[in-house]
């Protein structure tokens, strides 16, 4: 055994090229795929610092295929079904609610805008939280709260905060009854794509009772996602039983409407619940990351392989006098094999020396917390070595054990394993058209996302997004009723700011949401619905196809005027714009019947965001104040753009928080969602491309040093590196065009199934795929080219002579 080893750690330094080559191969090949392992474990091992953690589901809502919406599911119910699961479905423990709600709060410190949670009572019965002052038992009265560590700092300076009073929307007193520890970013509660949701705080449902017209038994209007439904179960609960039984509140409680736009409530475990995003999207991201992950190592394993065999195929002479002395080929078998260990082992030294320096920076870039377990990761590691190293070895080893002494004495196995008459041996070409197809499949992907998104992008840029900030929460009470003549002053101070070009009141904003919908009476059809100001339209640069004139018919007195989209006309059983002018119809908004007269007619766009499907849509044109302010500016907005709004608001509202984002931040609520999924595949792809080429590149100095004889000749009969590059390329033409046989088909499939996803697709999906096999085709060429130039550039007489 000990002779074995010394001999695998001579034959490594021996063969630095090679062993060099090997190791970054596999130890980035094994870094990829630990990294990948670390990262799905975290992703399905969320909040695992609840004791009831197994314990607890969340119940969310199935889109019906009607509903008109992009996902197909929510996380969430109406908040009326808490009290009914209550009552009606048995071997529940505990039913809890959580209403989130971004709230104005004042401190000693200042004011701020904070998330604040309305739960039941027994929330905190499901959630231990690590309590640093006071504790949960005063939580169930109305007007206190629990605040998390940091939090307690910001407001107070301290995070002893118990007893200290907060003002919500400078109306009401918080008291402070309990200060707990900031909950890890591996809890359902922190992991939301949405920004700002995080867990800093909750309070009774009753006070949000008590400071507006909530009720206690919820409401069957508002559906947001970060409005939760939580239920307690028994250990070991039949979640198909109460799958069921949930299914069947439903039923007897919802009415047609409600039927025809949810078809069917979801029961999720809690450690699963942050999962739901990817679900309701169809794009199974876990498995999407193993499957990277394996594909990757899978490439490193192929290009060992690959190399070894070759790299055996040199050391002929020695399993020949190996044999000669009496060495089974057995013993060769297992030499050979402990080499491959022994370098996996080394390689994977190196994977877990980078994934240590990778996982502190991918947290601080992400803001999770993936964590290295190495109480379980370590046993498997070594299985991992074992395992690899069988499955990379087994054919180089077997390859270089099969041959008998006299032939590997006579002639070298390289005449048999690298070269027959010219051509690579099958097997081998095997080898290097499924690392070249692992790479070109991940390749063509990369190509397809990244085109999507930019396609995307294009689509989005008729709003003037990079151009526009925008101030919400201007209809807060204290501002329209306390400082009305300061907001006007501030608006006109607004306008004069550097740079601004103009601004729009409306309770729409682009990306981001419509005032409500209206449906048409006797129809099952929709409208969205919002109001607006009269400089909206030219704000967003939204055209007029045709706009009111003196021919539209007089308002009567209950009509409202409209501005529709071409979409709403279709709606409407308008075929002609001029058929539209001055149509009336009725649509009903909040239970209220309504008259309208269409006014004016613009295209149908993407108000939404281009994730979401076109919708009808109708505007109001009306002079009031607005709870949202779009500033548009004249070049793209900076930090200092930003910096001077704020200023000027300390100014005028030195006491209140301002609510400002860019236009571009609600665009990328969403548009981040692809943009992570293309980043993450383009490490992929880069991997494996890196993987793929370090392969060809072993073979090709590889292939130069076994033909060097031959190639000494023909430099001296005048050979140039174009007939070098030629003879080199023949070898591995064969299976580099095998490679995109298998490759671009599967790519064009899984891309056609990623671009589904959203209801506007690039064009020319095919040719964006044969265009990354060209990429592919080409990263091989320069591979072969460069050895080629080595070549020629090498002393003929010098290669001559070493051979």
């Amino acid at each position: 055994m000990w002779l074995n080893l010394r001999l695998a750690l001579r034959n490594l330094r021996k063969h630095r090229f090679f062993s060099v080559i090997n190791l970054a191969g596999l130890g980035v090949g094994l870094t990829v795929f630990l990294f990948s392992v670390l990262f799905v474990r975290y992703e399905t091992n969320h909040d695992h610092m609840f004791a009831k953690r197994d314990n607890i589901v969340t119940v969310g809502s199935q889109f019906s295929a009607a509903s008109g919406e992009p996902i197909s599911q929510y996380p969430n119910v109406r908040m009326a079904y808490g009290p009914l699961f209550q009552a009606e479905v048995p071997g529940i423990l505990r039913v809890v609610r959580s209403k989130f709600e971004r709230r104005k709060i004042y401190s000693p410190t200042g004011a701020f805008h904070l998330g604040l949670r309305f739960v039941d009572d027994g929330f905190t019965e499901l959630f231990d939280f690590h309590y640093l002052h006071g504790g949960a038992a005063e939580l169930i009265k109305p007007f206190t709260v629990a605040l998390s560590a940091s939090h307690a700092r910001t407001f107070f300076g301290t995070t002893n905060a118990v007893g200290f009073t907060l003002q919500l929307d400078q109306r009401w007193p918080l008291r402070v009854v309990a200060v707990f520890d900031d909950v890890g970013a591996d809890s359902h509660f922190n992991s939301s794509l949405m920004p700002d949701v995080e867990l800093t705080s909750f309070t009774s449902l009753s006070t949000l009772i008590a400071t507006s017209e909530y009720t206690i038994a919820g409401e069957w209007t508002s559906l947001q996602p970060t409005d939760l439904t939580y239920l307690l179960l028994p250990d070991n609960a039949d979640l198909v039983a109460l799958q069921q039984s949930v299914n069947a509140v439903a039923e007897r409680h919802a009415d047609a409407k409600e039927r025809a736009y949810i078809s069917a409530l979801n029961v999720r475990p809690l450690r699963y619940h942050h999962t739901q995003v990817w679900d309701s999207l169809g794009f199974p991201v876990n498995e999407t990351l193993t499957l990277m992950g394996l594909l990757v190592v899978l490439a490193a394993a192929l290009n060992y392989a690959n190399l070894a065999s070759l790299q055996h195929a040199s050391r002929a002479r020695e399993w020949g006098l190996r044999k000669t002395f009496g060495a089974k080929p057995h013993q060769l078998l297992r030499q050979l094999l402990l080499e491959t260990v022994l370098l996996v082992a080394v390689a994977t030294w190196l994977a877990f020396s980078l994934v240590e320096i990778i996982v502190p920076l991918f947290n601080a870039w992400s803001g999770k917390s993936v964590a290295i377990d190495y109480v379980r990761l370590v046993p498997e590691l070594i299985v991992l070595v074992a395992l690899l190293g069988l499955v990379a070895g087994m054919y180089p080893a077997a390859q270089a054990a099969k041959y008998s002494a006299s032939d590997a004495l006579r002639k070298g196995l390289a005449d048999s394993t690298l070269v027959d008459r010219g051509r690579v041996p099958r097997l081998r070409q095997l080898l290097v058209a499924a690392q070249f197809a692992i790479a070109t499949y991940i390749l063509a992907l990369v190509a397809v996302i990244a085109l999507q998104n930019n396609f995307l992008q294009t689509l989005s840029d008729v709003f003037g997004r990079e151009r526009t900030i925008i101030l919400s929460e201007m209809t807060a009470p204290r501002l329209q009723e306390h400082l009305p003549e300061k907001l006007s002053a501030f608006q006109q101070a607004l306008l004069k700011l550097p740079g601004v070009e103009g601004m729009t009141g409306a309770e729409s904003v682009p990306y981001l949401r419509v005032g409500g919908s209206s449906v048409l009476p006797g129809t099952e059809e929709e409208m969205l619905h919002g109001e607006v100001d009269a400089n909206f339209f030219s704000h967003y640069r939204i055209p007029f196809l045709q706009k009111s004139t003196d021919s539209v018919a007089p308002l009567d007195v209950d009509d409202i005027p409209v501005v529709i989209n071409e979409m709403a006309m279709e709606v409407l059983g308008l075929n002609d714009i001029d058929d539209a002018m001055g149509y009336r119809y009725q649509a009903e908004i909040d239970g209220i019947l309504r008259n309208y007269l269409v006014t004016g007619v613009i295209p149908t766009q993407y108000f939404l965001g281009v994730h979401m499907r076109k919708r009808p849509m109708a505007f109001s044109i009306k002079a009031r104040p607005y709870p949202y302010w779009s500033i548009k500016y004249t070049a793209p907005i900076d930090e200092t753009d930003v910096k001077n709004m704020q200023l000027l608001w300390r100014d005028y509202f030195p006491t209140d928080p301002i609510s400002l984002q860019p236009l571009d931040h609600f665009f990328n609520r969403f548009f981040k969602i692809p943009t992570m999924i293309g980043n993450v595949i383009s490490l992929f792809a880069g991997i494996a491309a890196l993987l793929a080429v370090i392969g060809l590149l072993g073979l090709a100095v590889f292939a130069a040093r076994q033909r060097e004889k031959e190639l000494g000749l023909r430099k001296v009969f005048g050979a140039t590196w174009v007939d070098i590059f030629w003879l080199l390329a023949r070898q591995f033409a064969l299976p580099v065009l095998s490679s995109l046989c298998i490759a671009l088909p599967l790519a064009y499939i899984s891309s056609h199934q990623y671009l589904k996803f959203f209801p506007e697709q690039m064009p020319f999906l095919g040719l964006v795929t044969l265009l990354a096999g060209g990429v592919a085709i080409s990263i091989a060429a320069i591979v072969v080219a460069c050895q080629a130039l080595i070549v020629a550039n090498s002393s003929a007489v010098y290669s001559l002579r070493r051979v």
